[in-house]
């Protein structure tokens, strides 16, 4: 983020930006088991999409990301890797076939991961479609705010 470039060396604008975020990360993971019934660590690296589902977006982009991630971990579960979750959180319009498939494929890939316990702890994708989107994109928008990003369409 352009904000945190002017500070990046100051240690006294980085720690409660670290503070912040960890109390941030594990009221989103209490939303997430609320909603969706799954635990995440609120140690891994999270990346949020919550946003209308379409297919030039990034949503299919990423999901391609998550499969590339999830066979180098069939491949090598021991293999050290920083934890990441993946939350996608949105709806596609009613007759928009691709963005549905789109959907179908994101559950289909989270399905798979949890069937393997020792990949399930290193990498997980979580897809509401409802009141998580509207959560989440609530919690992004005043992240961004309260760091002093008030041009949130770069971000969201």
């Amino acid at each position: 983020m352009a904000i945190y470039g002017r500070y990046k060396t100051s240690w006294a604008y980085r720690l409660p930006i670290g503070v912040y975020e960890k109390e941030r990360k594990a009221i989103l993971a209490a939303l997430i088991k609320k909603e969706t019934g799954i635990e995440i660590d609120t140690n891994s690296i999270i990346d949020v999409q919550a946003k209308r589902l379409h297919a030039y977006k990034r949503q299919l982009l990423n999901i391609l990301h998550v499969i590339s991630l999830y066979q180098q971990l069939l491949d090598n579960p021991d293999m050290d890797f920083v934890p990441q979750t993946f939350i996608f959180a949105g709806k596609a319009a009613g007759n928009y076939r691709i963005a549905k498939r789109i959907i179908n494929l994101i559950w289909a890939v989270g399905k798979e991961i949890e069937k393997h316990p020792k990949i399930s702890e290193k990498l997980k994708v979580v897809f509401n479609s409802t009141k998580l989107s509207a959560n989440v994109l609530d919690a992004v928008h005043k992240n961004l705010e309260e760091i002093g990003i008030n041009d949130k369409s770069e971000y969201c």
